[in-house]
């Protein structure tokens, strides 16, 4: 587990209110779900970005996690849409 167990708590929170709101706004319409799909393309341009600015700083892990992390509230969000 994380070394802060409140900034865990409060991740997690923020991850599971995302992607039900993604969920409940995907089932709107198929223009909704076409753009919560883009949102998340989108989100994982940016880590991309993001990364490719940072260099060596951010650790190869660190990237992966956060690919990992888009990836699972995505999967999450959409799950009835896949």
């Amino acid at each position: 587990m994380d070394k802060n167990p409140e900034l865990s708590a409060e991740t997690l929170a923020l991850q599971v209110v995302l992607m039900n709101v993604c969920a409940q706004i995907s089932k709107l319409s198929p223009a909704h779900l076409d753009a919560i799909r883009s949102a998340f393309e989108k989100a994982t341009d940016q880590v991309e970005q993001i990364t490719i600015m940072l260099g060596t700083k951010a650790p190869a892990e660190y990237t992966l996690r956060a690919f990992k992390i888009v990836e699972g509230i995505k999967t999450m969000a959409l799950r009835d849409d896949q």
